[in-house]
């Protein structure tokens, strides 16, 4: 038998199909976009961006034809809240990457350094359908936690945009709460934006040691200062519904573009949610009363939300910064539809909707000319939770439907006789 070893394991999951030129046929496509669905659609590839998609779009002579004989095609899926490749173990700390215990870091901490590409949790969630993921770092004290991270689960650097957000945490699991109230971390957050604000006003004076002194280090006060200007969003995890009204009136007092997460009491104040104009990141099979924040759950939250006109994404775990089954999401999202989403609502969740909130929104999360061309082809309804992915794309790349497990199954397979012959060498 030949000897198993870590560099084949890397090399196997690393392998793609190169980029060519691809012909998707006979699709029941999910544009996302304003064409809606398009039966007996085809999709027309080339240098990893589509450039047509239509029932009368033909091959190029060098095309390499798909045939999805009818099957639902969707973009890539994207989790708006992960922890992919900064966990592998959770209880292993020396394998969790995704917050700082160092005091010093704050809002301006970047989770992007410690992304693994090589996790071989990318290439599990990625042959179930997820291509891109919003990599989120955990607030462990203070109430910031620092900046997000969108990767794409491709062949190539995984890092696609760095500091699209600044994460935030309210409510009883805030760390700013142990200090003997869930006000004081809503304090500490409002005395974090006004300080930022002086910053910007008398940046030279502080630096020279002429202004007063704020309680977060200048790096913090700076990373902060993109949320005050509305050029990034503060994703404010928080489930109880006081704790949500209280965040929606300090970031229409700083002006603060606002994205929640959890929201498990969101639907009993949609109105002003939707009126704020907040994306709200759910994880739809979270509907029992975890805590005191979560009395009112349901897993009518999702319906009740969009009905009242707010914009959805999704999450596997609200809680955590989910990493080995993120893939989830999609389950969570056809739960929401089991409960009264529209199914075009829950599609949009899972693609254009949080693409548009993190920065992504011109060029991934529909099918449509000129997108990068991350497209997943389903064996049935893509909310189905016994559907898979047939073939997945990302950038015009079609990936191996492989990962550690699907080669630690076909090892043993093929061996079923001597177990001994596991550890042969």
């Amino acid at each position: 038998m030949k000897r198993f070893t870590l560099t084949a394991l890397a090399l196997t999951l690393s392998s793609v199909v190169a980029a060519d030129n691809i012909f998707i046929q006979n699709a029941m496509v999910h544009t996302i976009g304003d064409k809606g669905l398009l039966p007996n659609a085809n999709i027309l590839i080339r240098d990893n961006k589509i450039v047509a998609v239509g029932s009368d779009v033909k091959a190029d002579a060098d095309s390499r034809v798909i045939n999805a004989d009818g099957r639902f095609v969707t973009p890539g899926l994207m989790n708006a809240h992960t922890g992919l490749g900064t966990i592998e173990i959770e209880a292993i700390d020396d394998t969790v990457d995704i917050a700082t215990d160092n005091e010093d870091f704050g809002a301006h901490f970047d989770v992007s350094d410690a992304i693994n590409p090589n996790s071989p949790l990318i290439d599990y969630n990625r042959m179930m359908g997820l291509t891109r993921a919003v990599v989120t770092p955990a607030v462990s004290h203070g109430v910031f936690g620092g900046r997000s991270t969108v990767i794409h689960l491709g062949d190539s650097e995984l890092v696609d945009l760095t500091g699209v957000a600044v994460v935030a945490r309210l409510g009883e699991s805030a760390p700013g709460a142990s200090e003997g109230s869930r006000a004081t971390a809503l304090m500490m957050m409002r005395e974090a934006f006004e300080d930022a604000r002086d910053y910007a006003q008398n940046k030279s004076a502080y630096l020279r040691g002429d202004h007063r002194d704020y309680r977060l280090p200048y790096r913090d006060l700076e990373a902060l200062l993109p949320v005050l200007n509305g050029k990034v969003p503060l994703v404010v995890s928080v489930d109880r519904a006081s704790d949500i009204r209280a965040v929606l009136k300090l970031a229409k007092n700083f002006g603060i573009r606002l994205i929640l997460v959890g929201a498990s009491e969101g639907h009993l104040l949609a109105k002003e949610i939707a009126d704020a104009n907040v994306l709200t990141i759910l994880a739809p099979m979270e509907n029992t009363p975890g805590s005191f924040d979560t009395l009112y759950a349901t897993l009518e939250n999702a319906a009740k939300l969009h009905a009242a006109g707010v914009k959805l994404a999704f999450t596997s775990n609200a809680g955590d910064s989910p990493s080995h089954n993120a893939h989830l999401v999609r389950q969570g999202a056809g739960n929401a539809v089991a409960y009264g989403l529209p199914a075009e609502a829950a599609l949009a969740g899972l693609t254009r909707n949080p693409a548009e909130a993190f920065g992504l929104g011109e060029r991934y999360g529909q099918i449509a000319v000129g997108f990068d061309a991350d497209i997943v082809i389903w064996s049935g309804d893509p909310l189905e939770v016994t559907s898979y992915p047939d073939h997945v794309l990302i950038k015009g790349k079609e990936m191996p439907r492989v990962s550690r497990q699907t080669l630690l199954r076909d090892r043993y397979k093929n061996n079923p006789a001597d177990p001994a012959r596991v550890y042969q060498k």
